[in-house]
């Protein structure tokens, strides 16, 4: 059968019916999954729930029939109601008949459409602009439809994807939403094979890219968020888009002390294991580890499969724990019963559409089981096999194994650089360099210390491309003698960097000449192994993609930063200036078509750009109004203290009480009962900001909390725990800059966020040596115009946090003296959409 998008309601008003948590939320939990989610609204009591099998699906109706018929609970089923029939009426009015239709939904939204990817080669028509006549071809919706407008292109196709157009329960699309697919599919028809879409926050963007994929036939997406957060909101408001994340993410079924992950200790563990499941099979018990998955002692990065190496027939492999492999029932003898195809993901001709594992899950669920398949393993085959999967930038573009697809779909596009930074950097530290060489820390440092003695001959360290003298670790050690990148010297002469540049690519190429050497003589520990050719995987991606592609490069297109620590540990971190070539190169072989989604695209050339993205297949539609009502989120310029650095001597008390004397004001005046939301920009000013209020405001202190740098995973749970509470605290973070959504005003007035304070103009750091040698480098994309682009962007993101529906109301504040000036030339370029600008007060 088809998936079922199953919706109990009980509406606003209504009594809770008997046991209705333990009926809807954790009778029918067994180990199906996703099980159900719950949510409160005006509307009344939601539970929803996606299921694949029939049995459970007929389990969940005889529960509700009794229900519906004696209370005013509703059901609903792929956007259909549903009420319980008798054997006398229409069978064509059966639910599982209609479950049965071919063209029954498959997912959250309607039937597919027959629209195709494919499309003419020929460039999109450009529109000039008089700074940039060959700019990205750009489409401005300035209004909502008015009545007597023509109907948009696609729009009865799009109308047809969402269950509710025809007075069903079930989505309805906004105008927003219409609008912005019409003009995405007629970009994509007329040749475009990357559209940007920039939409006001709450416009419900998420939505659009899964009707898009619906659009072109349903055809498999990927989707890419820049947080674990973002794809855990984007699960609650499309529960069949499936979700992957990076091994540190699951629990390992092994019982085993992080600290002694070995072969032997991980073979007795994974006896352990399956004991315990067999005896719970024995027993009925369809989930033996749920308590494992919520408090976990190992997680899957520093499990057996991935740290401890196997020499097999077909080489080393990852620990071959049982719980790591899928059954061949599904990976080897599994058949399309429809068509024959081998592919669980594919196009099936005689269901005239694409099918995935939510189609067959009642033949393949069973061997994904949790007494067969561990989280991790069975996530990752589920995403590899779902039409519609979701994951982190940095997953994305780091595993290997997404195949291509017809659409990708990239929400908070505008972090994608950073995304594409992070894959093609390299740190590598003493530490490092010991485990790669496998020898101890001590050793190293000894053996450093002895080698000293000799002077800089006799070290090897200043050998330019040839090998070291000798064996010994501390030649293959961070060099000593690589000078910190200096711009100011680098930039200005070319031949010194080609030539530092040139010793470090030297030092890399020796030292994996060395992993190689051990690789080919199998001396490092199983429990190693892996670390290593991770590792130095990751060099040579480096080497070869960055440090010294075969190409015709005049100057080398990375920096570094080098140092040693007090403990002695020698560090280096490798950096890409340029990244459009391997972000093209990502993008395009993921899919044949892209969208990117964001509030803040900015400004879309200097975007896409800095991606290497052809301009003449590229379309830009950019929404220039907002259905929230400005009077719900007014924008303030209040003149606090200077946050900027004054003479070199960075930020003074008097400025962080300026700040902290109108904080206390908007806390105790305006809002002295409601929660609030505080943006640093920076852990300096937080911290600054956070001891003037303490020590000045004592009652606004008692409310306020904060988030550290070294909370780790932690922060995540943190800022939960705040976007839950009531009451009048008050967070200050710098992790909520941009994916932080609160509890909408009219869903729970006393857990949602009423007021936001931003405390400084994010500049981006002209420390930050990237910044310095792009400005420097190339001004021609990176110079005034792009910097001034980053900030109001970054701007942008930070001010939408509190305002993500259309009821929601707070103020918004702007502490810093020089957001005046900067707002003003962010509106003169164009950068600031007109929604906000009609927001924004500058009477400070």
């Amino acid at each position: 059968m088809n998936p079922t998008l199953v919706k109990v309601i009980r509406p606003s008003g209504s009594s809770p019916v008997s046991n209705e948590v333990e009926s809807f939320e954790r009778h029918l939990l067994g180990s199906h999954e996703p099980p159900f989610r719950r949510s409160q609204s005006p509307k009344g009591m939601t539970y929803v729930r996606v299921i694949h099998d029939s049995e459970s699906l007929e389990a969940l109706l005889s529960l509700a029939a009794p229900l519906v018929t004696a209370s005013a609970v509703q059901v609903s089923l792929n956007g259909r109601s549903w009420a319980p029939v008798s054997e006398s009426d229409d069978p064509g009015n059966r639910i599982d008949a209609d479950l049965r239709d071919p063209g029954a939904a498959a997912n959250t939204l309607g039937p597919v459409g027959d629209l195709s990817l494919r499309h003419s080669a020929a460039p999109l028509p450009r529109t000039p602009t008089p700074d940039s006549p060959d700019g990205v071809r750009t489409i401005v919706v300035d209004r909502p439809p008015a009545p007597g407008d023509d109907p948009l292109p696609h729009e009865a196709e799009i109308r047809a994807v969402f269950p509710g157009t025809g007075g069903d329960e079930g989505f309805s699309p906004r105008p927003q939403q219409v609008q912005a697919l019409s003009h995405i599919l007629q970009a994509i028809s007329e040749g475009a094979t990357d559209v940007f879409l920039q939409m006001p926050t709450g416009g419900g963007k998420s939505v659009i890219g899964h009707a898009l994929s619906k659009l072109v036939g349903a055809a498999p997406a990927y989707y890419t968020v820049d947080k674990v957060a973002l794809g855990d909101q984007y699960t609650r408001s499309l529960p069949v888009v499936h979700r992957i994340a990076g091994r540190r993410n699951y629990p390992c079924y092994l019982p085993m002390d992080p600290a002694h992950v070995d072969r032997s200790t991980a073979e007795i563990a994974e006896r352990e294991a399956i004991a315990t499941a067999e005896a719970a099979v024995a027993n009925g018990d369809p989930d033996p580890f749920l308590a494992v998955r919520r408090s976990p002692d190992l997680t899957a990065d520093a499990a057996p499969c991935s740290q401890v190496r196997v020499a097999t027939a077909d080489g080393d492999r990852g620990f071959p724990c049982r719980f790591s492999q899928i059954p061949k029932e599904v990976t080897e003898d599994w058949r399309c019963p429809d068509c024959g195809s081998e592919e669980i993901l594919h196009r099936c001709r005689p269901a005239g559409r694409w099918v995935d594992i939510g189609d067959h899950w009642a033949s393949v669920g069973t061997y994904l089981a949790p007494t067969r398949v561990c989280p991790y393993y069975r996530d990752r085959f589920i995403a590899a096999n779902s039409g519609s999967v979701i994951t982190t930038n940095d997953y994305y573009f780091r595993y290997p194994q997404f195949s291509k697809r017809p659409l990708a779909v990239y929400d908070e596009c505008d972090r994608l650089p950073n995304a594409v930074l992070r894959s093609y950097s390299v740190d590598v530290t003493t530490r490092t360099v010991s485990r790669l060489i496998d020898v101890s820390m001590t050793s190293m440092m000894s053996d450093r210390d002895s080698a000293g003695s000799a002077g800089p001959t006799g070290s090897g360290q200043t050998t330019l491309f040839g090998a070291p003298s000798g064996g010994r670790p501390s030649h293959f050690d961070v060099p000593d003698d690589i000078t910190e990148f200096d711009p100011d010297h680098h930039l200005e002469d070319p031949a010194a960097w080609e030539l530092d540049s040139g010793r470090i690519i030297g030092w890399l190429r020796q030292l994996l000449g060395r992993v190689d050497d051990l690789m080919s003589k199998d001396a490092y520990p199983s429990d190693v192994k892996a670390r290593v050719t991770n590792t130095a995987n990751s060099i040579r991606e480096f080497l070869v993609t960055v440090a010294d592609p075969d190409d015709d490069s005049d100057e080398p297109n990375f920096y570094w930063e080098v140092g040693t620590r007090e403990d002695g540990v020698r560090w280096i971190n490798l950096r890409p200036i340029l990244i459009g070539n391997y972000a093209r190169s990502i993008l395009e072989s993921r899919s044949r078509v892209r969208l990117y989604m964001s509030a803040t695209v900015g400004d879309v050339d200097l975007l896409v750009r800095e991606l290497g993205l052809d301009v003449g297949t590229t379309a830009y539609v950019r929404f220039d109004y907002s259905d929230f009502p400005v009077a719900n989120r007014p924008i303030v310029a209040v003149r606090g203290g200077t946050m900027s650095y004054k003479g070199g001597q960075g930020r003074q008390p008097d400025d962080f009480l300026a700040h902290a004397k109108i904080i206390h004001g908007i806390a105790t005046r305006i809002y002295p009962d409601r929660k609030g939301l505080i943006l640093p920009f920076s852990n300096r000013i937080s911290e600054g900001l956070s001891d003037a209020i303490r020590r000045r405001y004592s009652s606004v202190g008692n409310r306020l909390i904060s988030d550290s740098s070294d909370m780790g995973a932690e922060r995540y749970a943190f800022i939960e725990r705040f976007r839950q509470s009531t009451g009048n605290k008050i967070l200050m973070s710098t992790y909520t800059n941009e994916g932080f959504d609160p509890i909408p005003t009219d869903v729970d007035t006393d857990r949602s966020v009423h007021w936001l304070v931003v405390a400084k103009i994010p500049y981006p750091d002209l420390s930050d040596m990237r910044v310095r040698i792009l400005r420097t480098r190339h001004p021609e994309t990176y110079g005034d115009a792009w910097y001034e682009a980053e900030t109001a962007r970054t701007w942008l993101q930070m001010i939408g946090r509190i305002h993500r529906s259309a009821g929601d109301t707070g103020r918004i504040f702007v502490l810093d003296p020089a957001f005046v000036w900067a707002y003003k030339k962010w509106r003169h370029a164009g950068l600031v959409p007109r929604y906000i600008d009609e927001a924004v007060d500058l009477r400070d």
